[in-house]
C-alpha cells in the first residue's frame, strides 16, 4: 500500500481519524483466499510541518501555543485565530537614586511562544527580568543637573511577535528622586 493520505473532512477539533481497511488474498483465479481487517490511523497536520497535531504544541503554527489559544477562546486550528496580546496596567513608580527598588510587575498576557518582551529606558540600575515579569535593581543617576532634583525617564514594555514585530505596548514613567546625602531622603 502506498500513497498520500488526504482527510478534507476534518471535526473542529479533530486531530487523528481511523479507517478500517480490509485486505483480501485471491488465488489466480480470483477467489479470495484469507483476508483480514486493519485499521491506518491518519493524523492530521493542520499546518503541514510534519509534526502531527497530536504532538504538535502549535498545531496551526501562528506563534501561539494550543494551551494559550484554548485558554483565549481562539482556535488553535486557524493561524488567523490569535490570542490578543496585552500589557497589563502598571503604575507610574517615583523612586529615590542609590536605594534598592520595590519590584514592579510587568503584566503580560498572551505572549507568543516565540516572542518577547522588551522594557526600554529605565534608568541605569534598573532591569528586567523576562523570567520573572519584574524590574528591580537600585537606580543610578551620575549626570545630576546643578538645581536638578528629579528626573522622568519614560519606560516602554513592548510585547514583539517572534519576526520582532511589535504587537502590544505601554508606556509609564519612573521618576527617580535625586538624594545628595545619601540619607534617604530625596532631595525634593
Amino acid at each position: 500500500m502506498t500513497g498520500t493520505p488526504t482527510v478534507t473532512d476534518w471535526g473542529t477539533t479533530e486531530e487523528e481519524r481511523d479507517f478500517p481497511v480490509k485486505v483480501v488474498i485471491k488465488d489466480e483465479t480470483g477467489t479470495p483466499i484469507a483476508e483480514k481487517e486493519i485499521t491506518i490511523k491518519v493524523q492530521r497536520d493542520t499546518d503541514g510541518d510534519q509534526d502531527p497535531d497530536v504532538t504538535d504544541p502549535d498545531d496551526d503554527n501562528d506563534g501561539y501555543t494550543d494551551d494559550q489559544e484554548k485558554t483565549a477562546n481562539t482556535d488553535p486550528k486557524d493561524p488567523n485565530s490569535k490570542p490578543t496580546a496585552a500589557v497589563g496596567d502598571i503604575d507610574n513608580k517615583t523612586v529615590i537614586e542609590k536605594q534598592p527598588i520595590e519590584a514592579i510587575d510587568v503584566p503580560v498576557t498572551n505572549v507568543p511562544s516565540k516572542g518577547s518582551v522588551e522594557v526600554t529606558g529605565l534608568p541605569d540600575g534598573l532591569t528586567y527580568d523576562p523570567a520573572t515579569g519584574k524590574i528591580t535593581g537600585t537606580p543610578t543617576v551620575t549626570d545630576w543637573g546643578t538645581t536638578e532634583e528629579e528626573r522622568d525617564f519614560p519606560v516602554k514594555v513592548v510585547i514583539k511577535d517572534e519576526t520582532g514585530t511589535p504587537i502590544a505596548e505601554k508606556e509609564i514613567t519612573i521618576k527617580v528622586q535625586r538624594d545628595t546625602d545619601g540619607d534617604q531622603d530625596p532631595d525634593v
